[in-house]
């Protein structure tokens, strides 16, 4: 690993308060000279100025200045410093993961898509994560000592109990052992989600901010779905808000294995979710209204929230996604069909659409979850006293139940 600058010396709790805050406004652009933080804040330009250049010491904040004002003496601008620190993020999927190396601003500054089966267990996926951020961090020339924090956005339960072949008494899920490894090995915190909230949150956040709910549906080996009302997540009593895998029958009618099983027993050169889209895009007639199909049964399922919630909009993500011409169509027809409603899904109520921000979608939903938790006012003072990530962040509950995130005991085992 590449060595990188050492830390600079922790301060008294006193001397740093409020600098968090600062860092906030100079984020947002709220407020950017010494005279203009001062007034947000209530505080002496004196005090301002010695928390100003804590934060620049510390590689949080560079001065572009001092710039003309418009009278008086020149005024230094204050801009977040993207570079000062990294957060590696990643989508853990059934059959690989996708993992990034991000800046405080959350410009991906690196991506790999690396292998993996989730049949192998958690333990092999969190040893191909360890060694895939490890190969970014060394691309970029950046330490572990420069890592502020760790988002992973994984696979839900049902996924894993629908998907996973593996033998009896493995290991599907992600549990507080592997998050400890992740923190211990890297020394910063953890943050882990059910992936397809967080392609929820991104494209919510990158392509619809005025949405009061928004649903994203992730479409690809198998199904599920995600709900966010006013910029936040639904997770539900137990972490499991907008599952769609545990719908009966929803799986083995629109899962891409589903579809990939059935075109191949008709004849078809299919060997994955892939092959079915490139078919169905090609004219295939069997893979279009396969897909069309798919879409139709998605529709039906989420027909209940869409009567529930009235969302704005519904977001498709997946390989599935890449038919949009076959698939949407099948998804609104199912809704209306459902619904009993002539009213076309495409009005401004309700818009059916494919998700915006690609494959780097959940990459961008982790890198948001963990930079609102490190540049948060209170963990940025912190780590001002402690000079350390680690130390500086709140504790973050391990995935269980409450997260959603323990797969079901496997068949063989209950």
């Amino acid at each position: 690993m590449t060595a990188s600058a050492p830390r600079t010396t922790a301060r008294p709790q006193l001397a740093v308060d409020g600098a968090g805050r600062l860092l906030q406004l100079v984020r947002s652009a709220s407020a950017t000279t010494v005279s203009e933080l001062a007034a947000a804040v209530g505080a002496s330009r004196s005090t301002v100025r010695q928390r100003l250049d804590l934060l620049v010491e510390h590689g949080l904040v560079v001065l572009d200045g001092p710039r003309s004002s418009a009278r008086g003496r020149p005024a230094a601008h204050a801009s977040l410093a993207p570079g000062g620190a990294v957060v590696l993020v990643g989508q853990v999927g059934l059959s690989g993961s996708r993992l990034a190396v991000v800046d405080l601003a959350g410009e991906v500054l690196a991506h790999a898509l690396v292998d993996g089966d989730a049949a192998d267990g958690a333990d092999a996926a969190v040893a191909d994560v360890v060694a895939g951020l490890e190969g970014l961090l060394r691309t970029l020339g950046r330490g572990l000592s420069e890592v502020a924090g760790i988002g992973l956005g994984l696979p839900s339960p049902v996924e894993l109990e629908d998907y996973a072949d593996a033998p009896a008494g493995t290991d599907l899920s992600w549990g507080p052992t592997h998050q400890r490894l992740l923190r211990e090995h890297f020394d910063a915190p953890v943050h882990l989600d059910r992936d397809v909230n967080l392609l929820a949150l991104a494209e919510e956040r990158r392509s619809w901010p005025d949405a009061e709910v928004l649903v994203c549906v992730k479409l690809g080996t198998l199904v599920d779905a995600a709900v966010v009302v006013r910029d936040v997540p639904l997770r539900g009593a137990s972490g499991r808000a907008g599952h769609l895998g545990g719908v009966r029958g929803l799986a083995a009618e629109a899962g891409g294995a589903a579809l990939v099983r059935r075109l191949a027993a008709e004849g078809l050169p299919v060997a994955d979710v892939a092959d079915v889209v490139d078919l169905a895009r090609r004219g295939s007639g069997p893979a279009s209204r396969a897909v069309r199909g798919a879409g139709a049964a998605v529709g039906r399922a989420l027909a209940p929230s869409v009567a529930l919630l009235d969302p704005q909009v519904v977001v498709v993500w997946g390989y599935l996604a890449e038919a949009e011409e076959h698939l949407l169509p099948g998804l609104r027809e199912g809704l209306r069909e459902a619904l009993d409603d002539a009213r076309s899904t495409d009005a401004p109520g309700c818009e059916v659409v494919t998700a915006r921000l690609g494959a780097l979608a959940g990459v961008r939903g982790a890198a948001r979850l963990v930079l609102e938790h490190v540049l948060a006012p209170d963990v940025v003072d912190r780590f001002l006293v402690t000079g350390s990530w680690l130390a500086a962040a709140p504790v973050v509950a391990p995935p269980g139940r409450g997260e959603g995130l323990e797969a079901p005991a496997r068949q063989e085992d209950r």
